[in-house]
C-alpha cells in the first residue's frame, strides 16, 4: 500500500510541475493588440504580396508561351500522318484560361467579344496556285530508262526476229512522242515572250499569282484584314477578288484552316496608336480552276499582276515575306 501511495504521489507532482511551467509560461505572454490601421495596413500588404505572385506568375505563363510559339515557328515535328510530319500544338500552352474562358463566353452570346481583346490584328492572305498541266519529266528517270533500252538492245543472245520488233516498237514510241509534243508543245509562246499575265507557260511546274499594289517595291500574296463575322476563307477570297478584278477567278480551298501563321510585332508607337501589339497573318492554299485577272480591269490601287513559278518567287517577293514562305510553297 505504501509502494502504491508514493508511486500516486509521484504522479500528481509531475502533473503539477507541468501545469505550472505551461501557465506560467502563458503569463509571461505578452499579448498584444493591434489598431484598425494596423490590421488595415496588414490587409493591404497580403493582398499586395498575393497580387504580385499572381502578376509573377502569369509573366512566367506569358513568357513560357511566347517561347513555344517560337518553337512552333521553328516546326520540330512530333508526329507523322500518312508519311507526312507535322507538330501536334499544345493548346494549354497557347493560350491562357483567360483566352479560352473570353472565346467561350463570345460563343455562348454569340458576339465577337473576343476578336476584340485578341492582342493582334488577324489578316489572311491567299496563295494561289495553278498545278502543272502535263506531267513534269525528269532527267534523272529519262536516263535511267534509255540506259535500260540500250542495255537491253545489245544483248548478245537476242534472237534477230526479236531484236527487230523491239526496235520497230522503239521507233513508234519515239515517233508518237514527237507527233505529241508538236501537237502539245511544252514551250509555248507564252514561254519564248515571257508573259507572266499568261497561265499557258511553264506547262510542267506550278505557277503562283502574285500582284503588286501601286508604291509598293515588291509583290505580295492577295491579302487583306479579316472583316466582322468572316471566317478565314472569307477573307481570302475578298482579298483575291480585291486584287484580279470582279471575280472571274474559279478555284477551291484544299481546307477549311490555314497551310501557315507569320507574326509581326509592332514598334512601341504603333503599338500605342493602333492599340495591338502586331499582326498575324494566315495563309490560305487554293487550287485554280479557271479564269484570270483582266488587264482593262485591275483595281485602282493595283500596279501589276503575274503568275510565278517557284523558283520566280525569291525575286519578287519581299525577302522577309519569303522566309516565312519557303516551306509553305511547293515546287
Amino acid at each position: 500500500m505504501l509502494r502504491g501511495y508514493s508511486m500516486y504521489r509521484c504522479v500528481e507532482r509531475s502533473t503539477k510541475a507541468q501545469f505550472v511551467r505551461h501557465f506560467g509560461k502563458a503569463r509571461q505572454q505578452k499579448v498584444v493588440h493591434k489598431t484598425p490601421q494596423q490590421v488595415k495596413q496588414e490587409g493591404e500588404r497580403r493582398k499586395k504580396n498575393a497580387e504580385g505572385k499572381k502578376l509573377e506568375a502569369k509573366m512566367i505563363m506569358e513568357q513560357e508561351r511566347e517561347e513555344y510559339e517560337e518553337s512552333l515557328r521553328r516546326f520540330v515535328p512530333d508526329a507523322t500522318y500518312q508519311g507526312i510530319p507535322f507538330k501536334v500544338p499544345d493548346v494549354r500552352r497557347l493560350f491562357s484560361e483567360e483566352d479560352v474562358k473570353d472565346a467561350v463566353d463570345a460563343i455562348d452570346n454569340d458576339d465577337e467579344s473576343d476578336f476584340q481583346k485578341h492582342p493582334y490584328r488577324i489578316f489572311v492572305a491567299m496563295m494561289l496556285e495553278r498545278p502543272p498541266v502535263v506531267k513534269p519529266t525528269f532527267d534523272h528517270i529519262n536516263q535511267y530508262k534509255n540506259a535500260l533500252t540500250q542495255l537491253k538492245l545489245y544483248q548478245n543472245n537476242m534472237p534477230p526476229l526479236i531484236f527487230e520488233m523491239y526496235q520497230e516498237k522503239l521507233n513508234l514510241r519515239e515517233k508518237e512522242t514527237q507527233q505529241s509534243l508538236q501537237k502539245f508543245p511544252l514551250i509555248t509562246n507564252d514561254d519564248e515572250t515571257d508573259n507572266k499575265h499568261s497561265l499557258e507557260r511553264c506547262l510542267e511546274q506550278r505557277l503562283y499569282f502574285i500582284c503588286k499594289r501601286k508604291g509598293q517595291q515588291y509583290y505580295e500574296f492577295p491579302w487583306t484584314e479579316r472583316s466582322k463575322d468572316e471566317t478565314l476563307n472569307d477573307t481570302a477570297r475578298r482579298a483575291l477578288y480585291s486584287r484580279a478584278s470582279s471575280g472571274n477567278i474559279r478555284y477551291f480551298h484544299t481546307s477549311l484552316g490555314p497551310v501557315g501563321h507569320n507574326q509581326i510585332e509592332y514598334s512601341e508607337e504603333n503599338q500605342k496608336k493602333i492599340g495591338k501589339k502586331g499582326a498575324q497573318v494566315f495563309f490560305q492554299r487554293c487550287f485554280w480552276i479557271s479564269g484570270n485577272a483582266r488587264e482593262h480591269e485591275k483595281p485602282e490601287d493595283l500596279e501589276e499582276y503575274a503568275w510565278v513559278t517557284r523558283d520566280e518567287l525569291p525575286n519578287h517577293l519581299n525577302p522577309v515575306l519569303w522566309s516565312s514562305l519557303d516551306e509553305l510553297v511547293e515546287h
